[in-house]
């Protein structure tokens, strides 16, 4: 995966991240970052078999019910994945969620650029 457009408000934790940061979430959002990724270890649930493995469906994951994908979220963190890479439940593309903290060598994320366009183009 060379690159990935991520919209900074993606994360449902956009507050909490910008309180660590010192920020308000109006002083951040929209803007998209354009990242180039290498990771070693992450959880890919676009993969039909990886769902057969976590006995759900690709519905489970676009639901209005968040409760699968928070499940699986903290089941990844936890047990030290870097990073977990689902369909949007937009129903457009992907999405990438990477946990920074659990990144290791040789894994890395590089911000290439930051916009503040609202939709990527």
């Amino acid at each position: 995966m060379p690159w990935v457009e991520v919209p900074s408000s993606s994360s449902s934790g956009a507050a909490r991240l910008a309180e660590r940061q010192g920020l308000t979430v109006e002083s951040f959002l929209p803007r998209w970052l354009t990242l180039r990724v290498d990771l070693s270890d992450t959880v890919d649930l676009r993969t039909p078999d990886t769902r057969h493995a976590l006995q759900i469906s690709e519905d489970d994951l676009v639901s209005d019910d968040v409760s699968t994908t928070r499940r699986i979220g903290h089941a990844a963190h936890v047990q030290g994945f870097e990073a977990i890479m689902a369909p949007s439940a937009t129903g457009v593309g992907d999405v990438l969620v990477v946990f920074a903290e659990r990144l290791r060598v040789p894994s890395t994320l590089e911000i290439l650029a930051r916009t503040t366009r609202s939709n990527p183009a």
